[in-house]
């Protein structure tokens, strides 16, 4: 979709590491995207960035980055202390119970 690649342009010029898409939606000639960081494999919702697009001509009518300057920073989460497999069969255990 164009609105979008004009969001994640947007946010790359502006130097924000943001790409994964959390949500996004459409109303009334502009489309909403939220989009947040993330590190091999782990997305950090905190970094949101928050940015409307004009669907007529793909300019950004606002865009909010108070999240994103307010908690972004450089993480080191090291090593998990279990594996996926290990957490989705503990996840199964306390469902079943």
């Amino acid at each position: 979709e164009e609105a979008q690649k004009a969001a994640q342009d947007f946010l790359e010029q502006a130097g924000m590491n943001v790409t994964e898409l959390v949500s996004s939606s459409e109303d009334g000639g502009l489309a909403a995207f939220t989009f947040a960081g993330s590190e091999n494999g782990v997305m950090y919702p905190a970094d949101a960035v928050s940015i409307s697009i004009a669907l007529d001509d793909g300019s950004v009518c606002s865009y909010d980055a108070t999240n994103y300057i307010l908690n972004h920073t450089e993480r080191d989460l090291g090593e998990p202390a279990v594996t996926a497999e290990q957490a989705g069969a503990e996840l199964k255990k306390t469902a079943a119970n």
